[in-house]
């Protein structure tokens, strides 16, 4: 049984509000509010696990409530999902919402199990733990000794990764940010760095389709941040 998940819905249109607050209300508990302003107010003060927004929101559009929210590093919603909907979603606007740092962008009107599975597998996504010490163990044929050595050496890559990543991007090199990330994705995943691994999954995507870059780089950033915190423990 799916966990149930807190939901902030900004939706300013009646009928699409009735009907995403019926459709959400399955994941779980839905705040539904009318205006990007209190959307934005509301972020800030409670952490929701999903942000479901429309790009058309009147006074503080999908856009500019996506990147004030996740530029705030107060905000309690800062890390949480955010899915995007529009009426008129176009590539240009869903490369803006992207770039702004929403998770992903859907096409109105959506059928109600498109809606209820894009936003389950990005719950999923951003649900995985720092590191999976059963799964990794797993792997390994439960030889700690040897998962501590892989764990100290991928802490001690992360820095010169990252580094990398940031300067072959700056210079527009995607072909040489995808490498770096592909032995990342690697050693992440020998080591059961699970959210490590799901952050150099979202910016490769990102990569592939130009855009969302710099959110998802962020967030990769956040994501090693986090797992170098929890090894030094």
């Amino acid at each position: 049984m799916t966990q149930a998940v807190s939901i902030l819905l900004a939706e300013d249109d009646p009928v699409s509000g009735a009907f995403l607050g019926e459709v959400l209300g399955v994941l779980g508990e839905v705040e539904q509010v009318a205006d990007g302003a209190r959307a934005l107010g509301r972020a800030r003060e409670r952490r929701f696990g999903l942000v479901v927004l429309d790009a058309g929101l009147p006074g503080l559009d999908g856009v500019a409530l996506a990147r004030a929210l996740r530029e705030d590093a107060g905000a309690a919603s800062r890390e949480s999902v955010l899915l995007a909907l529009s009426a008129g979603l176009g590539e240009p606007l869903r490369t803006r919402l992207l770039d702004a740092g929403c998770d992903d962008a859907l096409a109105k009107p959506l059928a109600a199990e498109a809606l209820l599975g894009r936003a389950r597998t990005l719950l999923a996504e951003r649900g995985l733990p720092t590191l999976d010490d059963a799964a990794a163990l797993v792997a390994l044929g439960g030889r700690a000794e040897l998962l501590a050595r892989m764990r100290g050496l991928l802490a001690a890559e992360l820095p010169p990764a990252l580094a990398l990543l940031a300067g072959a991007i700056a210079r527009g090199r995607h072909g040489e940010a995808a490498e770096v990330l592909h032995r990342l994705r690697a050693s992440a995943g020998f080591c059961g760095a699970a959210a490590l691994a799901a952050a150099v999954a979202r910016l490769e995507r990102a990569l592939a389709g130009a855009a969302g870059i710099a959110p998802a780089l962020a967030r990769l950033r956040r994501a090693a941040e986090e797992l170098t915190r929890v090894l030094e423990e």
